[in-house]
This record gives structure tokens, sequence and C-alpha cells, in this order.
């Protein structure tokens, strides 16, 4: 009788370990539901996990369920290419590709360059009747609007929205104007050929059409648009990038848009300088609302604003600064501000606490107002003249682990003693920042946070500002795996 009572215990023991272990019937618990998805991870104190069998739900290391504001990513597409093999070595919408199983830590994406305007805007110069906004009949109108969005390239941007929307995630739309990736005749008439300046009617009249055609295909699916990117100088000069030396070749820092203000004598100083800013988000707004995607929001997005970065006797972070209240004095519907937050490692300390000696000295030695912090914080009191209040978004997150104030500013590799050392203080790094980002959403500063890329072999850093380059500035590793930066994030 007893060794039938021990035979018992015995397969009663086996079959609850069994189905304990099995995946395909997870142990409901009040963390995850019967389909291995969390409920509340706070629940559990972010361990998310099944306390009867110890079952770990799918979900309970994603990224974003351990912050409680939204983390994106930049998405390389079809249109992306940092990596050599191809379309399918690059693009992580692909579900063959290693990057794919990554993108469920992220619950906000963007496209790395399938949404930038030579990416969509058609390969050559569509044939208009007119060149003025409000100019000829309703029937000349519409017949401009067919012909200018007739050959757009929409569908590298299109896979990203809809696997956005099939996997529940919010979209950012990067970007609408950027005096880079731009194809050289949307500034230029058609004859003689390109080497003739359109006027600013021209202009704003093809910027018009442009965000009349975005906003027509994508109203209601993008949670946010970057409408100019990268305005201000980062050259000696202060004010507007430079303009365009050789039509029909821009180069570098140039900007067609700095050319083609320069010829309105009506205004003057900033307010001429960036006049095209204003019209792009007063129109972005008009089309906006004409297609009903009034929950749209509008951001002004930039680099070296977010500390002083000084040149030409002043520093772009002011510039930018005098934009913004340019564009709030000017009633332009700007809804929020853009850190692109590119970081170094070392060279671009989170408060005033981690400041190197070096990054102090342009402020004197004594303090450092050189910190990400002080910038949030200079930016974060921004409200237009209807009472709304600024938000900002860091949308371009990475950390080059070269480090300028330790000389390393032109090597293309980190010695390989230094190397466990730099990806453990990346780590921190990475965690510092997002306590930062957690402090200031919590104050209704910051409303969320994107990543430039997925793994370190795919980012843009492996080629700029030095070609060749092995960086690390990344969550996950060459081989796809999870990084110190990434387990610092979650823990």
């Amino acid at each position: 009788m007893k060794k039938k009572i021990g035979i018992c215990l015995l397969l009663v023991l086996v079959l609850a370990v069994f189905s304990c272990d099995t995946e395909s019937k997870p142990t409901p618990c009040k963390c995850c539901n019967d389909t291995k998805v969390c409920i509340n991870a706070a629940t559990c104190n972010g361990a998310c996990c099944c306390a009867e069998c110890k079952y770990k739900c799918e979900g309970c290391d994603v990224l974003y369920a351990r912050w409680p504001f939204p983390v994106g990513v930049a998405v390389p597409g079809a249109n992306t290419s940092n990596v050599s093999g191809g379309a399918d070595a690059n693009n992580a919408l692909l579900p063959e590709n290693q990057q794919y199983k990554l993108l469920k830590h992220f619950n906000v994406v963007v496209a790395e360059n399938e949404m930038k305007p030579s990416n969509l805007l058609p390969s050559t110069r569509p044939t208009l009747t007119l060149s003025k906004i409000g100019e000829g009949t309703e029937e000349e109108q519409a017949a401009d609007f067919e012909a200018w969005k007739k050959d757009y390239k929409w569908a590298a941007a299109d896979a990203l929205v809809e696997y956005a929307q099939a996997n529940g995630k919010k979209i950012r739309g990067h970007t609408l104007f950027w005096h880079s990736q731009s194809p050289d005749w949307f500034f230029l008439k058609s004859t003689p050929a390109n080497n003739t300046l359109i006027t600013k009617d021209e202009l704003y009249y093809r910027m018009d059409l442009h965000i009349r055609t975005v906003f027509e295909r994508y109203a209601g699916k993008i949670h946010s648009w970057d409408v100019a990117n990268e305005v201000i100088s980062q050259s000696d000069n202060s004010g507007p990038r430079i303009p365009v030396k050789t039509l029909g070749s821009r180069s570098g820092e140039e900007s067609y848009y700095t050319n083609i203000m320069n010829l309105d004598s009506s205004l003057s100083g900033f307010e001429k300088a960036f006049d095209f800013v204003r019209h792009a988000f007063e129109r972005s707004r008009y089309w906006a609302d004409h297609y009903k995607d009034n929950n749209v929001q509008l951001y002004l997005t930039d680099f070296g604003v977010e500390r002083p970065f000084i040149r030409g006797g002043t520093t772009k972070q002011k510039d930018f600064y005098d934009l913004i209240t340019l564009l709030i004095n000017k009633n332009a519907p700007i809804d929020g501000i853009g850190f692109q937050g590119h970081f170094r490692l070392y060279d671009h300390p989170v408060d005033g606490k981690s400041c190197l000696e070096t990054a102090c000295k342009a402020n004197g030695g004594t303090s450092c107002t050189h910190n990400i912090k002080a910038g949030v914080e200079m930016f974060s009191n921004f409200t237009r003249t209807d009472g709304r209040k600024l938000k900002i978004i860091f949308c371009e997150l990475d950390f080059s682990i070269f480090s300028n104030n330790k000389s390393q500013g032109s090597l293309t590799t980190m010695p390989a003693g230094d190397l466990p050392v730099r990806l453990a203080d990346l780590g921190q790094t990475y965690r510092d920042f997002f306590d930062m980002f957690k402090e200031y959403y919590n104050k209704g500063v910051i409303d969320m946070v994107l990543i430039w890329g997925i793994a370190d072999g795919h980012s843009w850093l492996n080629a700029h500002p030095v070609s060749g380059r092995t960086d690390y500035p990344l969550l996950f590793d060459r081989s796809y795996g999870k990084k110190e930066a990434y387990l610092k994030l979650v823990e």
C-alpha cells in the first residue's frame, strides 16, 4: 500500500513539473495572462514572472515595459545601407533579419532613412503649371497636386507604417524638411538646367505640396513629425547653414534654404533666415487639420543643442533657443523640441556631478553648465501663446565610445584592453541618462526617448565621423546579443 501511494505521489509531482515547464501552457499569474503577455509588471516589482512555477512571461525583459515613458528605436529599412550584403542585410522589417526579433523591446519606431525627403519625393522634377500657393483655379491646383504626388516612392515607408500598426507601436515621422538627403531639383528651376534657384514663393509652394502629399497618405497614423531638421549652422558662422556654392551639387553643411532665403528683401536677420521653418510648421498644421489629423505633434529637431557648442562667437544652443522663441512669437504651431542626443562617452555628462574638467573649460572651468540635464532645464519652460507647453523628445540617442576628452577622436578601433571598461561605463551612462529622462518625464517635460539604431553592427557611427570605425554605441552587440547597456536599463 505504501509503495502504491509513493508511486502516485511521484506521478503527481512529475505531472505538476511537466505542466509548469511546458511553454505552451504557462501557469497564469497576476503578472501575465495565458498568452504569455505581461498584464502589469509593476505588480511584481517589474519582474513579471509567474511565482507558481517560475515561468518567465514574454515581456519580462522587454525594455519599454521597464520605463514610464515610451522608448523607441530607429529602424533601418529598405533604403538604409549601413552594412554590406544588400537590402535584406540592412532591413530590420524582414522577419528573417536578426534585428527583427529585437524590435519587441520598443513601443515607438521611426524610419532611419525611409521617410527623409529624397526617399519619398519623385526621382525627377514633376511638371507644374502653378508656382505659388493660392494661385490659379481649383482645377489647376488639383492638376498640380496630382502631378506632384504621382511618382512618390512609398513602399519602404509604408512597410514601417504597416509593421507599426500591426504591432501596436507609435510612429515618428522623420523628416519633412532637411538640407541633406533632399534632391537638388526641389530647389532649382528646370531651365536652364540645374543652375537657377527657384523663388521663395516657388519654394513655399513645393514645400506645401510635399506636406499635403505626406499628410494625405499618413493622416492619423503618425504620432509626431520632425517638421524641420538641423537648420542651425554648426560651422563658424552663427544662425543658418551656409549656402550652396555650386548649384546642382550641394555638399556637406550647405543648404539651399539659405540660398533662397537670402533672395528675400522683405525680411532681415533671424526672421529672414528661418522664415521657411515658420512656413513649414504653419502649413503642416494646416494640412494636418484638413485631413483630420488633429492629434499629430510637430517638432523642430537638431543636434549639438543639448549643451553649449561654441562657434562664431555664440553657441548653437543659443541659436536654437532663439529660433524656438521666434517661432513662438510668430504663433507657429510647434508642439515640441527634438534633442537628437548623438553623444560621446565621457564627453557629454548627464549632469554637473559627472563633468570632466575639459568639458567645463568653455564655461570658466568652475561649474559645469556643459551638461545635458542643464540643457533640458534650459528648454523646459517654453510655452506657446495659446498656453500649450512644448515637450522635449530625445529622438536619436546613441553614445560613441570614442572620447575626444581622451584624445580618441580619430581612432578607428578601441584598444582591446580598454574595451571592457568602456562597455561597462557605457551601460552605466545609459542608465544615468534614462534615470534623468524619468525624472523629467515625471515633471511633464520629456515625452519619449528613441535610440538611433538597434545593434552595433548597423550603427551609422561605424562610418561617421571616422570612416571604417568599429563603434559600440547601442544596446545590442554585433551578434544581436544583449549588452551591459541593455542589462542596466532593465535591471
